[in-house]
């Protein structure tokens, strides 16, 4: 394979990673109930910039994302590769209910009750509220 082919197949599938990973966290801030603009305060960055990780046209930053994960209870597994090592048991049901297509596949998980994981999974960051 050509050189430039195969940069352009390696920045093809870092701007599909990219992509991914801007799904997952826009999916999780929905299911927070937060706004950018809030959560993006709270981890230390603007908005703007926070709304384009959520795009996917900029990689999101570590730092921050680190900052997200703790507050949404999950872990940089989940947000930059979709897999669910360390996340909180109903935001895993929420988002394989939600986004089944961004996180790596689990035939065991069989709970589809939106309503009892949201509520599980929003008390149990509210109790955290305020921690870091």
């Amino acid at each position: 394979m050509p050189k430039t082919a195969k940069a352009e197949l390696l920045d093809a599938s870092a701007t599909e990673r990219m992509h991914q990973t801007g799904q997952r966290i826009r999916a999780i801030r929905q299911l927070s109930g937060l706004n950018q603009g809030d959560l993006a305060a709270v981890c230390g960055a603007g908005q703007s910039q926070w709304s384009r990780w959520e795009r996917g046209t900029r990689p999101a930053d570590v730092e921050a994302m680190l900052r997200f994960a703790r507050r949404a209870k999950t872990s940089l597994d989940l947000i930059y590769r979709g897999m669910p090592v360390g996340t909180h048991p109903a935001l895993l049901r929420l988002l394989r209910l939600k986004v089944p297509h961004l996180l790596v596949p689990d035939p065991t998980d069989t709970d589809r009750d939106m309503d009892t994981a949201l509520a599980s999974y929003r008390d149990a960051i509210r109790l955290d509220d305020g921690a870091e």
